[in-house]
């Protein structure tokens, strides 16, 4: 039986894993080995961050969703990966391998900008730190300003801050007696226009999303330095804020414990079959992976890219020919709050409450399990009439 090594719990590694399972089944022996046991859905963390969603909705465990499948479970993290011998070293011992697949993603990027106590959102643990220290500045007031700045206007901050007007507008002033008046949420870009990867018509109606939502839209300005109650402009300017997230960047999460690896703008250099070059069996995939037209870091790239590499390891396996990826999008989609959503699918501009609804749904039926589906449209349904949670997790 062929052994097959996944790095990597979020998307690119989890849909490697289930496809190449569903492909091979007995033929192979699967280890995913990830640093935390459950699978982050991170497209929903902003709502988690805002009161709508509770952690656990957004996150299954690794081995609820692979049991009964021939898929194991090692969490830990990868030491060294040793292309001669072709083993994997972890923490608690050695994995040997027929093809390794390397899904490690990507992390967050403050592109040399000082950060001490800078809130980001990432991880489960930064949306409920977001979602306490939101809560907590409520709790705090005493009298002037409660201010909220999100730093970068790519689609998670755009979320973020749209989310985040519900949540204080909608919920906190009324329940802690807070005059809106009182608060202000600040969204910072570098950039002359919000959402560069976006069409021009998703953008303007994001904009006024924003303007709707009383969300304070700062255009080309640099951050320079960030605290956690400061924000520090190229021009000198300095802003007080209760809270501050910054949303401006991710890059690549390069593993180190693979020796000998190209790489270009920090990722890592593959053929159009994601293999990794110079190698006949170990693939790399997602936000790490570049092709000499390296695809956009995004969860439905990572998902596609799962399709063929698990295809790729059974071609290799059956001696057939590899396929190639070619990256073709099927479309993008930003939330902008209760009934309201923009973007392209297939080529067709969309927004309001159809396109709200069709997000939701795809994202919706990107969860593994019918349990979590379930659980999360209860808590959506229940948002809808209901104010949000406002409780410190």
């Amino acid at each position: 039986m062929k052994k097959v090594v996944i790095v990597g719990g979020g998307f690119g590694g989890v849909y490697t894993a289930r496809n190449v399972e569903k492909l091979l089944g007995d033929e192979v022996e699967v280890v995913l080995i990830s640093k935390a046991e459950y699978f982050l859905f991170t497209p929903l963390l902003h709502e988690v961050a805002t009161g709508t969603l509770s952690p656990h909705s957004v996150s299954e465990n690794l081995r609820d969703i692979f049991h009964g499948t021939n898929v194991r479970v090692v969490q830990g993290e990868v030491k060294l990966v040793n292309r001669g011998e072709s083993f994997v070293e972890t923490e608690g011992g050695r994995e040997s391998f027929d093809y390794l697949v390397v899904a490690t993603g990507a992390e967050t990027h403050f592109f040399g900008v000082e950060h001490e106590g800078v809130l980001k959102l990432k991880t489960l643990s930064d949306a409920t730190k977001i979602r306490n220290s939101v809560i907590t500045s409520f709790q705090k007031h005493r009298e002037g300003t409660v201010r909220f700045v999100v730093v970068g206007a790519g689609p998670t901050g755009v979320e973020l801050a749209t989310e985040l007007s519900e949540f204080v507008y909608g919920s906190l002033c009324r329940k802690f007696g807070i005059a809106e008046e009182n608060v202000e949420i600040v969204l910072v870009h570098s950039g002359g226009e919000i959402l560069p990867q976006f069409s021009q018509k998703t953008r303007q109606y994001a904009q006024k999303s924003l303007k709707k939502k009383r969300i304070r839209l700062v255009l080309n300005t640099r951050v320079v330095s960030l605290t956690d109650e400061k924000v520090t402009f190229e021009s000198g300017e300095c802003v007080d804020a209760s809270v501050v997230v910054w949303t401006a960047g991710v890059h690549p999460r390069v593993p180190s414990f693979i020796p000998g690896i190209e790489q270009e703008k920090e990722r890592i250099l593959v053929e159009d079959t994601l293999l990794l070059r110079g190698s006949d069996n170990i693939f790399v995939l997602g936000d790490s992976a570049a092709q000499d037209n390296p695809a956009p870091m995004l969860a439905q790239v990572a998902v596609a890219q799962a399709n063929v590499v698990a295809e790729n390891i059974r071609n290799s396996l059956r001696q057939k020919k590899l396929i190639l990826f070619l990256f073709k999008s099927k479309g993008m989609l930003l939330s902008l709050g209760k009934w309201r959503a923009s973007g392209n699918i297939g080529g067709v501009h969309i927004k309001g409450p159809i396109a709200w609804w069709i997000w939701r749904t795809i994202y919706l039926f990107k969860f593994l399990s019918w349990r979590k589906r379930v659980k999360i449209m209860f808590e959506w349904t229940y948002d809808l009439f209901s104010s949000r949670e406002v409780t410190k997790l």
